[in-house]
């Protein structure tokens, strides 16, 4: 067997360090950044962002620029979003991970919490310069199911207040819109609730008289 020379032996473990502590120290900027999202703060969170940053959103959309993530970060404050990062893996300047997500407005539409199967975040200087997130098939089926009764009650009922919160099929996301959609799906719900109760006090009456 051929011996490793000592120079090469006494550089192995410092650039595993090294590789550890690159990885580490992305996991920690991940990890800062899940804080101050789920804190609400928004001038803190877009500090974490390189101002040419871009966001995908796989099959859905897409936003360029540090300003344009303004308006989603105000949105998610609103709705209060908590976003949980976990199965973190470090290649390079590049974080992969999953992503569990729980909001009002998901809450409001019947839906507990949004599984991102893989969420992929670049790095560059110390900030993020993009992140590709994917959802589940399940949890965007979930969303799908749930989002359509909510949409089918709104047109009938209120279309001019859905159509002002939507431009065509486009979803507008900001804090303005963010109070308004919750605001249209608390009335939702409570018709729903108010439709089950006159639903049981028809099914009691009936028991009764059996």
């Amino acid at each position: 067997m051929r011996r490793i020379p000592d120079k090469i032996r006494t550089a192995l473990p410092v650039a595993m360090l090294l590789l550890l502590s690159c990885s580490s120290s992305l996991t920690d900027r991940v990890k800062a950044y899940e804080a101050s999202h789920n804190s609400h703060d928004v001038e803190g969170t877009l500090a974490f962002f390189a101002e040419d940053f871009r966001y995908e959103m796989v099959g859905s959309w897409v936003a360029e620029g540090r300003e344009q993530m303004r308006k989603f970060e105000e949105w998610d404050a609103s709705i209060g979003s908590e976003l949980i990062f976990d199965n973190y893996d470090v290649s390079g300047d590049t974080v992969t991970c999953t992503v569990i997500e729980r909001n009002d407005w998901f809450s409001l539409v019947g839906v507990d919490a949004i599984y991102y199967e893989c969420v992929r975040i670049i790095f560059k200087d110390g900030l993020i310069t993009e992140i590709t997130a994917e959802q589940s098939h399940e949890s965007m089926l979930a969303t799908q199911t749930a989002f359509q009764a909510f949409i089918e009650w709104a047109v009938e009922e209120h279309p001019q207040r859905l159509a002002a919160l939507m431009s065509g099929a486009k979803f507008e996301f900001s804090k303005e819109t963010a109070d308004k959609w919750l605001s249209l799906l608390k009335e939702w719900r409570q018709q729903l609730r108010q439709f089950d109760r006159i639903t049981r006090r028809i099914a009691d009456r009936k028991s009764s008289v059996v």
